[in-house]
């Protein structure tokens, strides 16, 4: 399907498409979603949320524990 030019490999944008074909997930993406206010990202505390609310840490201090992965897994300006 990804195979667009019908080529036998896949070139580019094809691999790209048949990467996300490959990694969708349906349940990720409306989890994501309840979290998140505009469905784009996850503020600090929407994140801070998800792990308390859905992964159930019971950390005493969260907001670090949060900041910490995502220096780690998510560097981003933005």
């Amino acid at each position: 399907m990804a195979d667009k030019s019908r080529s036998g490999t896949l070139e580019g944008d094809e691999f790209v498409l048949f990467y996300k074909a490959l990694t969708h997930r349906d349940d990720i993406h409306r989890l994501f979603n309840e979290f998140s206010k505009d469905e784009k990202k996850l503020t600090l505390l929407e994140f801070v949320d998800f792990l308390t609310c859905e992964q159930l840490e019971q950390i005493d201090n969260v907001e670090m524990f949060a900041m910490d992965l995502i220096a780690r897994y998510e560097p981003s300006e933005t």
